[in-house]
């Protein structure tokens, strides 16, 4: 049988609980009050960077920070994907700083990232046993230079011809090369979050995943190849915040022979390398604000030699004296390969909008060729023609545009063009008055003339045609040197260059069709919603700036 405690002892046990409750209370308003919290100087962890401009930045040493007062591990999945049942490493993961410079001076000061109250984020810092101080500071010149010098890591030299991924076609021959990101994350030695909110924060990874290489083939003789690498990469300053975090890239720009990229493919990684998507433009497609490719286009990359000679064709007289044929035919072209063709067309543009005047309209280019003498014999060493269909005020017609002889370097003028006018589109096409027997013939359609050595697709690991043209401005000439393949004409290359920038800006596409599709399968776009070209200006002005080159020289080749 069990003894009942007698009236003392239970007057005793009451009282005990009663100490232990009043304890209690006592403890929770001692460490509410903050009277037990650890002060935490937010100077000390302050890191000093640098960006492309030399201008200083504020961070926050946030892994020295969490390490230092004994707080959760960040870069431990359990914490870092379950980042709400720790509000403290929140509110301080959010940390930022404004530097403000004047009279000689550094006003710098903690600012957070959150949508709680000053006095909230107290309480909860204070409940875990944290108070901030030191959160607004002034540092002279001297003392700005001193701690950067003074938190700048030992710096970390990675080759980046030990970083990258190399493709082969069927036929064997190298058509892309990427970036392999996870093995450079790697080789950085960088403590990351998984996390992939807390990885955004990460300004290293960041420049990292921006990373991509650009491979172009060169033939300095008919039996030898060279591959020239470059890399590239999405933001501006990617070098400086390497830098700021201990990297350093060496060899970004290099060549291999074939048997050096051979060599290198055979290092590389058993991994699944990514496979780049061919995708044809929908004809309902409405990608961006500004013009799209033309849907209906087919290319035809390879030469095709005129059927058979006809009869030449009487220019049509013009408003000028006659048209001026190039005489320097040492330095004449018999390749478009990388060559600016924007001042050939729009001399051919001002010659036929003079030519009709106020009577014009519209016009569209239905045709383009390119002709090159296969014999000595021949009498002109080049012709780049246009076929249009042009809109007068009195109803449709047919021109003809040559240029004859066209200058490695010379840019021809309007003085240069030969018109021919014709009643019917079937008369205007072909390559009149250029005989098989003396000329070969190769038709542009969209644009394109496909090269030896040309890849397979024009994109590169990332799905990019033009990568640095979210970062540089590019010029008419950058577009002309876009990989022309079999697959696309010019103008749909064109057209990704272009909406590729609108995708970086978060453009959705409506989520739906090609271009979302394509995008989409790629880590770096991020699709928010509708962007304008105007919106696009205001959030990036050299993208938007070339958007507007682009798109100048799409409307060069439909329009003419």
């Amino acid at each position: 049988m069990q003894k009942k405690l007698s009236a003392k002892g239970q007057v005793i046990v009451v009282a005990c609980a009663v100490v232990l409750v009043v304890a209690l209370i006592l403890c929770v308003i001692y460490l509410s009050s903050g009277s037990s919290a650890q002060d935490v100087s937010i100077k000390e962890y302050a890191l000093v960077g640098k960006t492309h401009e030399g201008e200083y930045t504020v961070s926050l040493d946030l892994y020295r920070l969490i390490e230092d007062n004994y707080l959760p591990d960040i870069t431990k999945p359990e914490v870092s994907e379950n980042l709400a049942a720790f509000p403290d490493l929140q509110i301080l993961s959010g940390i930022f700083f404004d530097v403000q410079f004047a009279d000689g001076l550094y006003e710098i000061s903690a600012q957070l990232a959150t949508d709680k109250t000053p006095q909230q984020v107290d309480r909860i810092l204070k409940r875990h046993g944290l108070r901030l101080i030191n959160t607004t500071w002034i540092w002279t010149e001297e003392e700005m230079l001193f701690a950067y010098e003074l938190n700048r890591p030992d710096v970390r030299q990675l080759d980046m011809r030990e970083f990258i991924l190399l493709r082969k076609d069927e036929q064997g021959e190298y058509d892309w090369v990427g970036v392999n990101h996870d093995l450079l994350l790697t080789a950085t030695d960088w403590a990351l979050p998984v996390n992939p909110d807390l990885l955004a924060l990460h300004q290293g990874y960041q420049a990292i995943m921006a990373l991509g290489v650009q491979m172009t083939r060169i033939f300095p003789s008919s039996t030898d190849i060279r591959y020239d690498f470059e890399t590239t990469s999405s933001i501006e300053n990617s070098e400086e915040i390497l830098l700021a975090n201990g990297v350093q890239l060496i060899n970004t720009v290099w060549s291999w022979t074939r048997a050096e990229i051979d060599e290198a493919f055979a290092r590389q990684p058993n991994i699944d390398v990514p496979q780049i998507p061919t995708p044809t433009p929908e004809e309902t497609e409405e990608p961006t604000p500004t013009p799209t490719p033309e849907p209906s286009e087919s290319p035809t990359p390879t030469p095709s030699p005129t059927v058979s000679p006809t009869p030449t064709a009487t220019p049509a007289p013009t408003p000028t004296s006659s048209p001026i044929i190039n005489s320097d035919k040492e330095n004449s072209i018999k390749s478009l390969q990388n060559f600016d063709q924007t001042a050939v067309r729009e001399a051919i543009r001002s010659a036929k909008e003079k030519f009709y005047g106020t009577r014009f309209r519209s016009s569209e280019v239905k045709a383009n060729y390119f002709i090159v003498q296969s014999t000595t014999s021949a009498p002109y060493v080049n012709c780049f023609r246009l076929v249009y269909e042009i809109k007068l005020s009195s109803g449709t017609t047919y021109l003809v545009a040559d240029i004859i002889n066209v200058h490695a370097t010379r840019k021809p003028t309007a003085d240069y063009v030969f018109l021919t006018e014709y009643n019917s589109l079937s008369a205007a096409l072909g390559t009149s008055g250029f005989p098989a027997t003396q000329y070969t013939s190769y038709e542009l359609t969209g644009g394109s003339m496909v090269f030896p050595g040309a890849p397979d697709t024009p994109f590169n690991v990332d799905g990019k045609v033009i990568p640095a043209a979210w970062s540089s401005t590019i010029v008419g000439a950058d577009t002309w040197k876009v990989p022309q393949t079999s697959q696309y004409t010019l103008l749909q290359v064109l057209g990704y260059a272009r909406n590729e920038l609108f995708a970086q800006a978060g453009y959705d596409f409506g989520r739906t069709g090609t271009y979302f599709t394509f995008y989409n399968q790629f880590r770096w776009y991020v699709p928010t919603g509708n962007v304008t070209n105007t919106q696009l200006a205001a959030m990036n002005a050299t993208a938007a700036k070339n958007v507007t080159t682009i798109a100048y020289i799409e409307t060069l080749i439909k329009e003419g």
